[in-house]
């Protein structure tokens, strides 16, 4: 068990040894609910980097450009990215969403996060109305005073 007086890189490896995620925070510092921070540290795939963790993979190197999904919110290299669809990696985004109900901004289809968007653009344009209108109303307000 780490004392106090241990190394950070001492404490850093204990704490790997029972908690990967933990590892993760302590040496980023960021939130533990954003998928960008959580599967994406530096300039690696993050496909690339999960498969690494086993031996039949260890020497696997991210390969060409890195991309961000528009589903995951994470980075992806050329080997990684979906046959079909663009600024996609190939992960099964539908088991990813559903396994992680606490990562905000994730979506497991194109479609899904297109209504988010869309919703998102109506609220956006309703208080922006609302706005417009009351100010209106307040200079009429103002010219009768």
């Amino acid at each position: 068990m780490p004392i106090v007086g241990d190394s950070r890189s001492q404490v850093l490896q204990f704490v790997y040894k029972y908690s990967r995620k933990l590892v993760l925070l302590i040496s980023t510092n960021t939130s533990p609910y954003t998928a960008t921070n959580m599967d994406s540290i530096g300039n690696v795939c993050f496909v690339c980097r999960r498969m690494r963790e086993t031996p039949k993979h260890a020497d696997l190197k991210t390969v060409g450009e890195l991309h961000h999904c528009l589903l995951c919110r994470r980075d992806y290299c050329d080997t990684h990215k979906s046959s079909d669809k663009d600024n996609i990696c190939e992960i099964n985004h539908i088991t990813y969403y559903g396994r992680h109900p606490h990562l905000h901004d994730i979506w497991p289809s194109l479609e899904r996060r297109s209504e988010a968007m869309d919703a998102k653009a109506e609220v956006s344009f309703n208080i922006l109305a609302h706005r417009s209108n009351f100010n209106s109303s307040t200079k009429d307000t103002e010219r009768v005073v």
